[in-house]
């Protein structure tokens, strides 16, 4: 994303209550950390199956708080 990072899209888009899924072909211990302590509602590596997706989106529009 050109002039912005997924954590700063975080900060932006947490106060609007609206569920934030990383999605990441680089994964960082301390990136994953920082978004789900940030209140990403989760974190998914590339590549990952369209179920892994489907289940996290439903977690997410849930409220299900993520393992």
């Amino acid at each position: 994303m050109p002039g912005i990072n997924g954590l700063e899209l975080l900060r932006h888009l947490a106060p609007t209550g609206v569920p934030v899924i990383f999605i990441t072909a680089d994964d960082d211990s301390a990136v994953r950390e920082t978004a789900l302590a940030s209140g990403a509602a989760g974190y998914l590596q590339k590549p990952f199956t369209g179920a892994i997706l489907v289940k996290a989106v439903e977690m997410a529009l849930s409220g299900v708080p993520r393992p």
